[in-house]
């Protein structure tokens, strides 16, 4: 392949968004690819200077670097874009999803774009599908997103603080502790981070800081480069490699005819006081203050207003007074799904972005109502601008927005501030509990400047030099630090299986102490039912866990205010609620005591389906009153099932007015198909009543709804199942009306999409049998396959004996072990890892699924693939039809007599390590094991306990080893001198926490590409 320079990027660059780059852009790229040079710790562009585009140069560096050696590259494979807060528009994600849109193999490219793509997918491998992948990371879903299949693929994510930074604490929230070293091995390695507006998140900088140190005292350093970059105007001091080193370089800059103009844009600011506002009731009199303003600057050309507030409740009620405008009210405590539809409707309507407010300079009046969700990452361009005052660094951000591209327009801006906050508060439990002494701080200085006050980036920069360092201070909010990362911190985390009951949380490590109140995610589906017995409460888990929920379909709000909200509710049907909550819903002041009342509510916490080595207060569970609020962790997901709490938190418009539900209320099958890539459909009343009936509906044949009531009036579908062929031709005729229903309404595109493919899977009758379901009221039907769909979010990791050894066929135990083993070492190989290394990873693949030979696993196996007839030479690793729910499954665990909880890899490691021959010319045999072990989240130090009175020894053939194996079936590894644990601190010590993980992390996930293409081969969409 020919080499990639410096000097091509900006060709590149053209191609990609039909632009050349900026004068800084170019100068960094060349900085980023001079030997000896590479990132440096800050960039120190003020906003609007199109920072996101370090994207385009980190990949383009990977890029010119794949000639290289793996252990000489030092351009990492993956590259996070962090912001710490809640963004409407996710501009960085929206940029690398452009860019890997043109690299895709289907896209016409320029020759330039063609050898930057081909570089690409060398590095990824022969198995990854594009050069290029894009993830954004959302919280709050536990099991919700793996979102890396491949340790290879060249990947984008775009991330908060919260759900990065978890996983390189190997914490992850929103995931299983089986995935843990999986997620923290990724992020931990071959990792470049760009922090944006670092100086809101000083303690993640720190903490990051702290894991570079830590990753190079391992005693053998793997060849996995960790970058970490902070961009923002006001870096921290100890950041001292800056780009740009000096002012003077950015004359080039200050003379581009797109830069320029944004910078010298002028941004003429008045003040204004909102008089008789009062701690405990300002709201009213603050709105009407807001709005008052904003219609003052919608004149002289200026139609597209901002209204930025420091509170939900202010937003909502300047929304409420305006309701007779045209008006789109963005707030943090939005679902993805209607916060995306939000944006891309206004956006179609009234061309908010950068790029589109330069093309459409007679936009149509509109007022934006937001929070501080708007004032990092959204690409919006205002034509004025209100205020409602804040710190000084949070008011520069929100102008960042007014006339963002420099347009020839009379911009203007209004900074209102409460009465009451005027002036420092006596007693400081009455300073504002976001922004403290930095509010009246900085409106007195806005005050002094008053008579020449201008937001403009070039006219307030003057005036921020001006300031000596102690009164700069004041005007921003005061930095928390992180506590000292010790070693022991370290040790804790990595302890995954079974991790300590006594660890640090993680969560002060991100944020400092006293910030941010810790999160839950709320979710609602209408085809739960509240219920008292077991065994209905077991159908309710088993529903959920074919239709699980996901991040776009979840509203996070602060746990405190969820716990409040239903302690204040007097009766089922009241939306009275405490007024304090409302006021405070973002405030990040300490959590309330929560209440011990045995108030009834209902409610399910899903933290997954459990497995065998699931703690108990990991564990899902129902919550039946009050008091159990207190049992809610930080990102936890309550699934919720009742309309008064949706009319609360999202809106009867949302909601649904009454007790109808509206339309998008329950979104589960549709980010099934749009997230997940698994077509799934829930048959309910309560959701069949929202889907689209035939417009042209033919009196010659029935329609979807009189086919379907019969299956949803019977008490069971059992009946229905009896004849396999005629389910088929029944569910076919429905799945087909409804799909042309939903073809006739745009809205329900998702709806047609997910018909069609329901209907591909069900002319398999096999496939049928696999995917139709029915844990309670009504069925389910799901694609026993995934669909590749853009930005879809991977399947959970399976880490229990059924789920990862299920597939569509049976496959043989050596066929898998082999497969296993050769993707293994190509891992390895790829990420420029040492020899004897390499030759251990394949060893491991070989070994790894031996101690399924346990002849009871067999019968399971067996059971499954009726008609197998397995010999000793041919051992099933994977059957076709293992039963999905737990019931079924545990049944058959027990007709085999298999022990509960066993784990197949604890009897592969006891049989490995007894054959001496085995180990006669291995240099890695304790790394080896350790693989074995580990290879499905165990052994992090410890072995689960099982009990197992079988007292048979199992003698195999290893054949792909030729070794003969054998050993007890109980292994005895719970024991403390079973070398399980001393083996994992001693690698621990060698490579280090992160880099025993990233040795993991290369293993697993070969192991599940493999799994995955015998599970469920991905069709075409």
């Amino acid at each position: 392949m020919s080499t990639l320079t410096a000097d091509q990027f900006s060709e590149f660059f053209h191609a990609v968004h039909g632009v050349l780059p900026f004068p800084w852009q170019q100068r960094l790229m060349q900085r980023v690819m001079d030997a000896g040079k590479d990132w440096p710790q800050a960039i120190t562009l003020p906003t609007a200077s199109g920072k996101t585009s370090c994207i385009d140069i980190a990949l383009f560096a990977l890029a010119a670097q794949t000639d290289l050696p793996a252990d000489k590259r030092t351009a990492p494979r993956r590259i996070a874009f962090v912001v710490d807060r809640r963004i409407i528009v996710d501009e960085a994600s929206a940029r690398a999803e452009k860019i890997a849109a043109a690299l895709k193999p289907s896209a016409k490219k320029s020759a330039i774009v063609e050898a930057v793509a081909r570089r690409l997918r060398v590095l990824a491998g022969d198995f990854a599908e594009d050069p290029l992948r894009v993830v954004t990371l959302r919280g709050g879903v536990f099991r919700d997103q793996t979102w890396s299949t491949n340790p290879l693929q060249p990947l984008v994510l775009c991330s908060t603080v919260d759900q990065l930074g978890s996983r390189l604490l190997f914490r992850g929230y929103g995931v299983s502790p089986g995935a843990w070293p999986i997620h923290a091995g990724l992020v931990g390695n071959d990792m470049l981070i760009l922090l944006d507006e670092a100086h809101i998140a000083e303690p993640f900088l720190q903490t990051v800081n702290a894991i570079a140190r830590y990753r190079s005292h391992a005693q053998q350093v793997l060849p996995a480069p960790f970058r970490f970059v902070v961009m923002s105007a006001t870096p921290p001091e100890a950041c001292n490699d800056r780009f740009p080193s000096t002012d003077a370089e950015l004359a080039p800059d200050r003379a581009h005819p797109v830069l320029g103009k944004r910078w010298s844009a002028s941004k003429p600011t008045t003040l204004a006081i909102a008089e008789g506002t009062k701690q405990a009731d300002f709201v009213d009199k603050l709105a009407a203050k807001l709005i008052a303003e904003a219609k003052g600057l919608q004149s002289d050309g200026r139609h597209v207003i901002a209204i930025l507030v420091n509170r939900v409740a202010t937003a909502k009620r300047v929304a409420e007074l305006l309701k007779d405008s045209p008006q789109i009210l963005l707030t943090g405590r939005m679902r993805p799904y209607d916060r995306d539809s939000v944006v891309r409707k206004a956006e179609e309507a009234y061309h908010l972005s950068t790029s589109a407010a330069a093309k459409h300079p007679q936009r149509s009046p509109v007022f934006i109502i937001a929070t501080q969700c708007l004032e990092v990452g959204a690409d919006m361009d205002f034509d004025g601008l209100v205020s409602e005052c804040a710190s000084l660094d949070a008011l520069r951000q929100r102008f960042g927005r007014l006339n963002r591209g420099g347009r020839p327009i009379q911009a203007r801006g209004t900074v209102v501030i409460r009465a009451d906050q005027a002036i420092v508060p006596s007693d400081v439990k009455n300073l504002d509990p976001v922004y403290a002494h930095a509010l009246p701080e900085t409106w007195a200085w806005l005050k002094a400047n008053e008579e020449q006050l201008d937001f403009g980036i070039d006219a307030l920069q003057p005036k921020l030099d001006s300031l000596e360092p102690t009164a700069a201070a004041k005007l921003r909010l005061t930095p928390s630090d992180a506590p000292v990362m010790l070693p022991a911190h370290i040790e804790a985390w990595s302890q995954t299986s079974p991790k300590p009951h006594c660890e640090p949380e993680p969560s002060i490590f991100l944020h400092g102490r006293n910030t941010s109140a810790p999160e839950i995610s709320l979710c609602w589906r209408l085809d739960i039912e509240e219920t008292d017995s077991e065994s209905l409460e077991a159908r309710i888990f088993d529903r959920l866990a074919l239709c699980p929920p996901a991040s776009a379909e979840c509203l996070t709000a602060p746990r405190w205010a969820v716990q409040q909200w239903f302690a204040t509710q007097s009766d089922a049907g009241s939306k009275r609620i405490d007024k304090t909550l409302t006021l405070e819903s973002d405030d990040t002041a300490g959590e309330p005591k929560p209440d011990d009342s045995d108030k009834p509510l209902f409610a399910i916490c899903w933290r997954g389906i459990p497995t065998a080595k699931t703690e108990t207060e990991e564990r899902s569970f129902i919550l039946r009153s009050v008091a159990d609020l207190k049992r809610l962790k930080p990102n936890d997901t309550l699934v919720l099932c009742e309309l008064t709490s949706a009319q609360f938190w999202l809106g009867e418009e949302i909601a649904g007015k009454g007790d109808k539900p509206g339309p998008n209320l329950d979104l589960g099958d549709r980010v099934q198909q749009s997230a997940r890539g698994r077509p799934t459909l829930r048959f309910h009343k309560a959701l069949t009543a929202q889907w689209p009936k035939s417009r042209t509906a033919s009196d010659d044949e029935p329609q979807w709804p009189e086919l379907l009531e019969p299956w949803l009036e019977a008490d069971s579908i059992e009946p229905h199942l009896e004849d396999l062929a005629q389910a088929k031709v029944q569910l076919q005729a429905i799945l087909n009306s409804l799909k042309v229903c939903a073809e006739q309404i745009p809205d329900h595109t998702w709806l047609a999409q997910t018909c069609g493919a329901l209907q591909k899977e069900i002319n398999d009758q096999r496939r049928l049998d696999g995917a139709i379901h029915h844990p309670g009221t009504g069925f389910i039907l799901r694609s026993t396959r995934r669909y590749r769909i853009d930005n879809q979010e991977d399947d959970p990791t399976p880490d229990d004996s059924f789920s990862s050894s299920r597939s569509s066929e049976p496959v043989l135990l050596g066929t898998h072990s082999l497969a296993v083993a050769e993707r293994a070492a190509q891992h390895a190989r790829a990420a420029g890892l040492p020899d004897s290394i390499i030759r251990a990873f394949y060893l491991a693949g070989i070994l790894h699924d031996t101690g399924k030979a346990d002849p009871r696993f067999q019968a399971m196996l067996v059971a499954g693939s009726p008609g197998f007839i397995p010999t000793a030479d041919h051992f099933l690793a994977k059957s076709a039809r293992l039963p999905q729910s737990r019931k079924e499954a545990e049944t058959q665990r027990e007709a085999a007599g298999y022990p509960k909880g066993g784990r197949h890899e604890l009897l592969s490691t006891r049989l490995s390590e007894n054959a001496a021959e085995l180990w006669q010319d291995v240099e890695e045999k304790d790394l080896v094991l350790h693989l074995i072990a580990s290879h499905h989240g165990y052994c992090r130090p410890f072995a689960p306990i099982i009990e197992d009175s079988y007292g048979a020894k199992l003698i195999v053939t290893c054949q792909a080893a030729n070794q003969t194996l054998s050993h007890p079936a109980a292994t005895g590894l719970e024991r403390l001198d079973s070398g399980i644990g001393e083996r994992f601190w001693q690698l621990q010590a060698r490579f280090g926490s992160w880099g025993l993980a990233w040795l993991e992390a290369l293993f697993r996930l070969a192991d599940q590409q493999v799994s995955a293409n015998e599970q469920t081969p991905i069709q075409p969409a």
